[in-house]
């Protein structure tokens, strides 16, 4: 159970951290592009080169005729030289590029949570809406059945003990071997042992 907490708050800090640093690099501008990030890219007067696009899993976005481009850990206005760069390379004349982080890649959430997973990321998400946001905490329920569970089962315990205490104490040890000198054995099969009858 303590063990179970401990990894649970683990990553609600490695979540709070992760949330912390994207607030801070939405906040500064310097957004880095990752796979799962969707940009909108707009070519001014080409609209068959312009369109959302998702950044895949290599880092790269893949643009129709120019091919991939490599836009991993740029930010947004360093992506828009790259692919300036790119297009003045043949394809367009003096071309005019806008990119736009259209939607960041998801945050996954995991730990004591009713539903762990990945969910869209929020500009303005603090740890406790991520959490929110997962259905909250889910460690309320299983504790409080647990702890009944364990007194249930101590409960139990101490009540047998007290019952096998009380019969070892109401009779004397002499009177019960002089019963159960008068009772006969009984075998129950021919090669098991013999069992005595007690009361």
């Amino acid at each position: 159970m303590r063990i179970a907490r401990l990894i649970a708050l683990s990553v609600l800090l490695a979540l709070a951290a992760i949330m912390s640093s994207a607030q801070g690099l939405l906040a500064s501008g310097t957004t880095r592009l990752a796979p799962g990030d969707r940009v909108t890219i707009a070519v001014f007067g080409q609209a068959d080169l312009s369109g959302v696009f998702q950044v895949d899993g290599d880092g790269n976005i893949e643009l129709p005729v120019v091919g991939a481009i490599a836009v991993a850990q740029l930010s947004v206005k360093e992506c828009e030289a790259r692919i300036v760069e790119r297009l003045a390379n043949g394809y367009i004349r003096q071309p005019v590029v806008s990119v736009r982080l259209t939607e960041p890649r998801p945050i996954f959430i995991l730990g004591d949570v009713r539903t762990p997973g990945s969910f869209p990321f929020r500009h303005g998400s603090s740890v406790l809406s991520a959490i929110a946001l997962a259905g909250g905490y889910a460690g309320g329920e299983l504790p409080v059945t647990v702890a009944v569970a364990d007194y249930v089962n101590a409960d139990e315990r101490v009540r047998t003990l007290e019952g096998t205490r009380r019969n070892c104490s109401s009779g004397s040890l002499a009177s019960r071997r002089s019963a159960t000198a008068k009772r006969p054995s009984i075998p129950l099969r021919p090669w098991s042992r013999t069992i005595e009858l007690r009361p």
